[in-house]
């Protein structure tokens, strides 16, 4: 499908006049990222083929992607094949499945002490997956303010436990992600990648 906003995008412009951030030593989630193909068109009708700058970890700023996809866009031709992404991931802005991380990397994290997980407040969007075979299959999605899971940030280290999880919880806020057990052990992998214990009450604001 081909699609056409005719409108200023100001804030677009800015964001894609942003240098790429330098390399980072932080953490990095391993999910690939499909550029989007667009043009810039002026008044003259001149295009222009942009390039999006880099994060940290080499992938496309979100905030650049965030303007992108915030314009007001019309069909302008439009040619169905076939569906590729179910409508439950296209209205969650989940994706269709995840890597288990808690079942079939477990023994790369280690319980740590209570960290800020969010570094500013906002909305965290909870993806809630049932794990098969150390894949997770989308069953649910949602969102949830940083203030409802703000025990997150008191979430002492995980205790010793060898219960088994069938469902598990991405939560992601700007560039931050953690991962969720929703049954089991109730661990969860902090974005700093330490294993904190989860309380029942902010797993059941997971799970809702």
């Amino acid at each position: 499908m081909t699609e056409k906003a005719e409108t200023p995008a100001a804030d677009l412009v800015a964001q894609l006049r942003r240098p790429s951030e330098p390399s980072s030593n932080r953490p990095c989630t391993a999910e690939g990222i499909v550029l989007p193909y667009f043009t810039l068109i002026n008044a003259e009708g001149k295009a222009v083929l942009p390039e999006i700058p880099a994060d940290g970890c080499g992938k496309p700023r979100i905030e650049a992607l965030s303007a992108l996809n915030a314009l007001p866009y019309k069909p302008v031709f439009e040619s169905p094949v076939r569906q590729v992404q179910s409508q439950q991931s296209i209205d969650t802005g989940c994706d269709q499945a995840w890597k288990d991380l808690l079942t079939i990397d477990l023994n790369s994290y280690k319980p740590g002490p209570a960290t800020k997980v969010w570094p500013a407040a906002g909305q965290v969007r909870v993806c809630v997956y049932q794990s098969e075979g150390g894949i997770g299959k989308l069953v649910a999605g949602h969102s949830v303010t940083t203030d409802q899971v703000s025990a997150l940030d008191s979430a002492g280290p995980a205790a010793p436990c060898q219960a088994k999880h069938t469902r598990f919880a991405t939560l992601t806020a700007d560039n931050a992600q953690a991962m969720a057990e929703l049954d089991g052990c109730h661990r969860v992998i902090r974005p700093d990648q330490t294993l904190g214990q989860l309380d029942a009450a902010s797993v059941a604001v997971l799970a809702k």
